[in-house]
């Protein structure tokens, strides 16, 4: 049995912990509420709570195996859920060429960006889940408040616990937009910005007044296509340096270099260990004086950030457990091939078994009950 995970899916309840294990963890990570799944995303309240988090140890620590897509993301199963290095292997996230591969036109994104210099069209692509849409907050122990209606009508604020409290002993969370919210705000009249896939409320108004274009979601088999068609001539990818981002892949990254656009980064993991310096940036400011540089480059130095990125892309290393030849797909499907070869320890169940053990079990509870009629049964 295999477990595939590429996110972090903890909730900032450490399991079977001593306090020495405790204190180390949070020697580490810091405080261990804040290593999770930010309090926002949408896609949290399923991970909350002991129960959940018992259910996914015990999953992880069952499975022959896990497969995660960073070295970071192996790191943190292995503190945090006690799954053993030995049983985590890391293969990265690689594109498919048959929906990026026939996108790349370096003379094509050229002209783009000559045509719009004036006001070069900058991208963020990314879903909801990176914006605090339900304006969720955070109580002083660090759990996650959202607002609650109570059965007589009243509005309330409750933590993850279920216990209710005062909005004013709760504070805002910040999210993957907030750094650079300055810079988007000080620039929509010199750069035509480009949300694809959600806005964040943040930005409402400049969606209102047209200053900001929203492009919605597509399906993930017209993404490339839909994306290509956008005549960016950059992408921006703002995350905030937490510990839930750091464990995620580089993909914004291979999809820019993929398909031609200079790609612009927050200064943490996962970029930092493989994009150029002249491409991270920590803040708004820092954001604001790149995008400037690239407005005024010459068309050659355009070019040479493009074929940067491509060169990256086409150049064989190592990622995770497995040498690469390239960031497609297609070209590096022998590693799955070799994943699926690995002896197993799962146990082979055969009908004959499940028959058994099912006759088995309804033979114990004939004999162990003392009464039963359609209504009830009453056993020993």
């Amino acid at each position: 049995m295999i477990y595939e995970i590429d996110d972090l899916m903890f909730d900032g309840t450490l399991l079977d912990a001593d306090d020495s294990r405790r204190s180390e963890l949070e020697k580490k990570y810091g405080n261990l509420r804040n290593a999770a799944i930010p309090k926002f995303n949408r896609g949290r309240q399923p991970f909350e709570g002991e129960k959940s988090q018992r259910a996914i140890k015990t999953m992880l620590n069952a499975a022959d195996f896990v497969t995660v897509t960073t070295d970071h993301l192996r790191e943190v199963y292995h503190d945090l859920y006690q799954v053993p290095t030995e049983n985590i292997i890391t293969i990265p996230n690689l594109l498919p060429h048959s929906l990026f591969g026939d996108k790349y036109d370096i003379d094509k994104k050229v002209d783009q960006f000559r045509k719009n210099k004036n006001k070069p069209r900058i991208g963020i692509v990314s879903s909801l889940s990176h914006y605090n849409v339900d304006g969720v907050r955070e109580d002083k122990n660090g759990y996650a408040c959202r607002k609650d209606r109570l059965p007589t009508g009243e509005e309330v604020w409750k933590n993850e616990k279920g216990e209710i409290v005062q909005f004013e002993q709760t504070r805002e969370i910040a999210d993957d937009i907030d750094a650079v919210l300055d810079c988007i705000r000080n620039t929509v009249n010199d750069y035509q910005w480009v949300f694809f896939g959600f806005c964040p409320p943040k930005l409402g108004d400049l969606v209102q007044s047209k200053k900001i274009e929203v492009v919605p979601g597509t399906p993930i088999q017209n993404y490339a296509s839909r994306f290509h068609s956008l005549n960016l001539q950059a992408v921006v990818a703002p995350i905030n340096p937490i510990e839930f981002n750091y464990c995620k892949s580089f993909i914004k990254y291979m999809e820019c270099a993929a398909l031609g656009i200079p790609c612009f980064a927050t200064n943490c993991l996962p970029y930092s260990r493989i994009m150029p310096d002249d491409q991270l940036f920590s803040n708004s400011e820092q954001l604001g004086q790149m995008l400037q540089k690239l407005k005024f480059l010459s068309v050659g130095a355009y070019r040479n950030i493009i074929e940067r990125q491509w060169k990256w892309f086409h150049t064989p290393c190592r990622e995770g457990d497995f040498m690469l030849k390239n960031f497609w797909l297609e070209d590096n499907l022998g590693i799955w091939i070799d994943l699926c070869r690995i002896r197993q320890k799962t146990a082979v169940f055969t009908m004959t078994n499940v028959v058994h053990q099912y006759t088995a079990r309804k033979q114990a509870e004939i004999e162990q009950t003392i009464f039963k009629n359609e209504n009830i049964a009453i056993t020993k």
